[in-house]
This record gives structure tokens, C-alpha cells and sequence, in this order.
């Protein structure tokens, strides 16, 4: 969740490297997805779960101000 709010941010580049961060994460969700199905339907349990820490983590990560960001993952 933290790289994909950097992603999102105007005023944040891709870099090479970030971009390369997000399809590997991606990756990583889809074979825990496919290892265990039944996590599928908690997803946005989990995410709901993670979104204010990881708001925090990419202001703190860019140095801009967590209110940079979306309130909530909706």
C-alpha cells in the first residue's frame, strides 16, 4: 500500500525501481492470493487494516505531509 500511494502522487516520480516494487508486490499478493483462496474475500478487511500506517510510512518516506495523501483507501 505504501508504494502504490507514492505511485499514485503527482508529485512523486516513477522511477525504474518503484515501478519495478509495484509489479513485484503485485506478484507476491497474486501467489499468496493463489496459495490461499480463501484469504480472497478479506481483502478489503486487510486493507482497510494497513491503509493508516502505510499513509504514514510514504509521507515519512517522501517528506511531504501525511494529508498529501487520501484519508481513506475509498
Amino acid at each position: 500500500l505504501t508504494h502504490l500511494l507514492k505511485w499514485d502522487h503527482p508529485a512523486i516520480r516513477r522511477s525504474r525501481g518503484r515501478v519495478q516494487s509495484v509489479q513485484s508486490q503485485r506478484q507476491a499478493v497474486a501467489d499468496v492470493l493463489a496459495r490461499n483462496p480463501g484469504l480472497a474475500p478479506r481483502i478489503t478487511e486487510a486493507i482497510t487494516h494497513c491503509y493508516r500506517k502505510a499513509r504514514a510510512e510514504a509521507a515519512n518516506d517522501v517528506g511531504l505531509d501525511e494529508n498529501s495523501f487520501p484519508a481513506t483507501n475509498k
